[in-house]
């Protein structure tokens, strides 16, 4: 899946209160890292690979 189709996956979930906001994280050798919050403070880590 592309980073793009990713982070549309990721915005799609019916857990998020308002937007999800993504920022990657550094330091993933095979995965894509990132972190994702939403309007209630809430922050997960989400790893794609």
């Amino acid at each position: 899946m592309s980073e793009k189709n990713n982070d549309k996956a990721i915005r799609a979930l019916p857990c998020w209160t308002g937007n999800a906001e993504i920022a990657p994280l550094c330091g993933g050798i095979t995965n894509r890292d990132c972190r994702v919050s939403d309007r209630s403070g809430q922050q997960f880590q989400e790893q794609h690979g």
